[in-house]
């Protein structure tokens, strides 16, 4: 019925809407070692299901999102100019990761280069 497209496209909506307010808690707060999926659903009120529910929706999940957040950040920070002074543990720890061979590797995974690798590559000014 009419009605019940209704509901479903306001439900899709509403899913959006909260992906997108994840996504600028990710933003604000990434850089927290110890930031948990619980942290953030409890900031926007509502459940952790609730909010993998509006990641599911769009194939992905809200962890992969705050590592993608993560790992964006950092590959940027690796070929800024103003940041070759770092080292990469140091963008490591200022993006949120606590360890860094966690770290290299799953930089490595989503680049195919290591973080050393990334930097040498190419010098954004």
């Amino acid at each position: 019925s009419t009605l019940d497209r209704s509901s479903a496209a306001s439900d899709v909506y509403k899913r959006q809407v909260l992906e997108q307010k994840a996504d600028r808690v990710i933003e604000r707060r990434f850089r927290e070692k110890n930031l948990k999926l619980s942290d953030i659903a409890q900031e926007l009120g509502v459940s952790v299901r609730y909010l993998s529910e509006a990641y599911k929706h769009a194939g992905t999940t809200a962890s992969k999102a705050l590592m993608q957040y993560r790992l964006q950040r950092a590959n940027v920070m690796l070929r800024e100019g103003h940041c070759q002074g770092m080292s990469v543990g140091e963008i490591c720890s200022r993006t949120g990761f606590a360890c860094l061979s966690h770290f290299s590797r799953v930089f490595k995974e989503e680049y195919g280069l290591t973080p050393t690798e990334a930097r040498t590559e190419e010098v954004l000014v």
